[in-house]
Order: structure tokens, then C-alpha cells, then sequence
């Protein structure tokens, strides 16, 4: 949210400085900067929720797998463990960034998500 209340000041103040100054290459410059990050922002803000959902329902999958295929001895286990390996890295990582500066961008039903044991 920080990111977009800044970028949306840097594109007012591009603005304002623009109209109090029309040959300036400084308020172009910030108010093209703020508009690019702006615009990214907000793109993101609905793109990255739809991916995350997506990994997510992978991470559902793999562990609905883990739960079928525990007692089984076969040669899978080892590609098995890799795999719930990566899925709880990549669980650790995003439950990580969720509560940053960049957990508006990340759906909060990550947290409600188990590591796989």
C-alpha cells in the first residue's frame, strides 16, 4: 500500500511542479517514473493474487499426495520428499513476504496453510 500512496504522490507532485513550471524535464521525469510504478502497482495488485491462488491449489494437490502415497514403499518417495521439500520452501517464502511491505500483493489464505510434514 506504501508503494502505491508513494508512486501516486510522486505522479501529483509531477503535476503540480508540471503546471507551475511547464519546461521543466524534472517534473516529466517524476511524473513518468510515479505513473510507471503507479500503473505496475496496480496491475500487480491483480495479477500476482491469481498466481498465488494457483500455487496454491498445487500446494493442496501435492499434499492431498503426500497423504495417499505415506505408507507406500516405492522408488517415488525420493521424488516425493523433493517435491514437499520445494512446496514448503515455497510456502516459508511466501508466508514470509505476506507480512511485509508487499503482503497487500499476496492473498491472506496463505496463512491458513500447513508446512507438509
Amino acid at each position: 500500500m506504501l508503494i502505491i500512496i508513494i508512486s501516486g504522490l510522486c505522479v501529483l507532485g509531477g503535476i503540480i511542479w508540471y503546471i507551475y513550471d511547464a519546461y521543466s524535464i524534472g517534473s516529466l521525469l517524476l511524473l513518468i517514473i510515479g505513473g510507471i510504478i503507479l500503473l505496475s502497482s496496480l496491475l500487480l495488485l491483480v495479477a500476482n493474487p491469481i498466481e498465488i491462488n494457483s500455487k496454491i491449489q498445487g500446494f493442496k494437490a501435492v499434499e492431498y499426495t503426500v497423504q495417499t502415497e505415506r505408507g507406500n514403499d516405492n522408488i517415488e518417495n525420493a521424488a516425493l520428499k523433493i517435491k514437499i521439500a520445494d512446496e514448503n520452501s515455497w510456502l516459508a517464502e511466501t508466508q514470509y513476504y505476506n507480512n511485509t511491505i508487499f503482503g497487500l500483493w499476496i492473498p491472506d489464505t496463505i496463512e491458513e496453510l500447513n508446512f507438509i510434514d
